[in-house]
């Protein structure tokens, strides 16, 4: 549910909070004096969820705040369907102060936001099972083609195999009405391959 948006936002508004968190990140890195500067980003992720990279989360009161609200969200998602689920952590949040003067302000548009990132969620869920089930669909069919191709082919070599010994007995002309009656040449079939057992 923490979406890019979200932490844009809620960083935004961490701006009070830059120095601590400046400071925390250079705890965290030092850049040695003989680095050579390449073409090459490297991104450390931290985990904001409630609970995890407590340090980063007591630099910032708002950053720690929204992250208490997304647990909130995630506690009453299990109770509630999700809208309402919403609804109850905005109400708790403003209750006990958790982002309460973002929230009084801006409640309709945060429960709006919230829910579309839930449907968002559930959008991308059925579009990868939608697209499971075109993979399977594909598969299906090349396989068919492949089951198509390799009878047609095992088809012409038991052809090639009647025909040859057919002219090797000296029978062109049942050659000739093999090739001409498809009934004649599945009863000839049946004899030769019968015979071959």
């Amino acid at each position: 549910m923490l979406t890019i948006e979200g932490l844009i936002s809620v960083l935004g508004l961490c701006l009070t909070c830059h120095n601590k968190i400046s400071n925390f990140q250079k705890s965290i890195f030092t850049i040695p004096s003989t680095t050579c500067y390449s073409n090459e980003l490297t991104v450390v992720v931290y985990n904001i969820n409630f609970g995890h990279n407590q340090e980063l989360l007591n630099a910032c009161r708002l950053l720690k705040e929204y992250a208490q609200y997304v647990a909130q969200v995630r506690t009453f998602a299990r109770n509630f369907p999700f809208a309402e689920a919403v609804e109850h952590a905005v109400g708790y949040c403003i209750k006990n102060e958790i982002l309460s003067d973002f929230l009084t302000k801006n409640r309709a548009e945060v429960i709006a936001m919230s829910i579309f990132e839930y449907d968002e969620e559930k959008h991308m869920k059925s579009e990868r099972e939608e697209w499971r089930e075109i993979g399977r669909t594909e598969g299906r069919e090349e396989g068919r083609i492949e089951g198509r191709t390799e009878g047609l082919q095992i088809g012409l070599d038991n052809l090639s195999l009647l025909l040859n010994s057919l002219m090797n007995a000296g029978k062109s002309e049942e050659v000739r009405h093999a090739l001409s009656d498809r009934a004649y040449r599945e009863q000839l079939y049946r004899e030769y391959f019968s015979k071959c057992k």
